[in-house]
């Protein structure tokens, strides 16, 4: 039987960096030809602000939690296929705009709350368009901090 494990003939230390220096410029290249999927970004706002505008749903007001949960997945997995990005490496930079995320949804959720419960449901609307916006920002954030992760290896 035979076996590749020795090295090729004529292959240098020199050879094998510029190799490794190329496999590092493709990386960087295509981690900055993917475009910023807006759509899929739309998508996590969307989420949040509904679920910060079931607040002022009459009873029952809170969708299946299976429903919700199902919904980050499905938006999670397409943005993986689509940018090839993973949030379980996205930096400090990234961690720090997650942590803050959930946060201000949790601040956002509590002030709805405590709209509807002063009979102003309808400023549950403006928070939740506030909270469309800042989960838009935010995931933008993790997204490119995950995407340096990436062209730096």
């Amino acid at each position: 039987m035979e076996n590749n494990l020795r090295p090729p003939t004529g292959t240098t230390q020199h050879d094998a960096a510029a190799l490794l220096n190329n496999l590092a410029h493709d990386r960087q290249r295509l981690s900055q030809q993917r475009g910023t999927p807006w759509l899929l970004l739309a998508g996590f706002g969307l989420l949040n602000a509904l679920f910060i505008a079931s607040v002022a749903l009459p009873a029952p007001r809170q969708a299946a939690p299976v429903f919700w949960v199902v919904v980050v997945i499905g938006l999670l997995a397409e943005l993986r296929r689509n940018q090839g990005v993973s949030f379980r490496k996205m930096g400090a930079r990234g961690i720090l705009a997650y942590i803050s995320l959930l946060i201000l949804s949790l601040i956002g959720y509590s002030v709805a709350l405590g709209l509807v419960a002063a009979n102003i449901a309808w400023a549950v609307a403006i928070v939740a368009t506030i909270i469309f916006a800042i989960t838009m920002g935010l995931a933008s954030v993790m997204l490119s901090s995950a995407k340096e992760v990436i062209s730096r290896g």
